[in-house]
């Protein structure tokens, strides 16, 4: 069975946290604090491992990222994960993706908001 195409929320931060540090050292650990911004020890953070430790996997599956196997008392993590050359075009299409949907987005709102009002307008000319 092949990997559904496109990428969770969790999945596409790793991908371009990654890609904007090309030469960090990336480990399970030090992605999900730097993506969550949690701080060591508190529940955000022990979540973020598990949802970074979930994404990497996922990622590793689709043949997108690499890395060295580990093991501690929370489970299998990750150590030395860099992009293939597979997921460095898979970064930059979702990147360019994300990016296309924020520009929608603020065209919506811009639209919306010159409706909004031209119907206020129309209801103070009515009344």
């Amino acid at each position: 069975m092949r990997p559904k195409p496109g990428f969770d929320n969790n999945e596409a931060a790793v991908l371009l946290e990654m890609y904007e540090a090309p030469d960090g050292t990336h480990n399970t650990y030090s992605l999900a604090l730097q993506i969550s911004r949690a701080k060591v020890g508190t529940p955000e953070a022990v979540q973020a491992v598990a949802l970074t430790k979930r994404a990497s996997e996922q990622l590793i599956e689709k043949g997108l990222v690499r890395g060295k196997r580990q093991k501690d008392g929370q489970g299998v993590y990750f150590t030395d994960l860099k992009l293939t050359i597979e997921g460095e075009r898979a970064a930059i299409r979702q990147r360019d993706l994300m990016a296309a949907g924020k520009k929608a987005i603020e065209e919506t709102a811009e639209g919306s908001d010159a409706i909004a009002e031209m119907l206020n307008k129309a209801r103070e000319e009515g009344d």
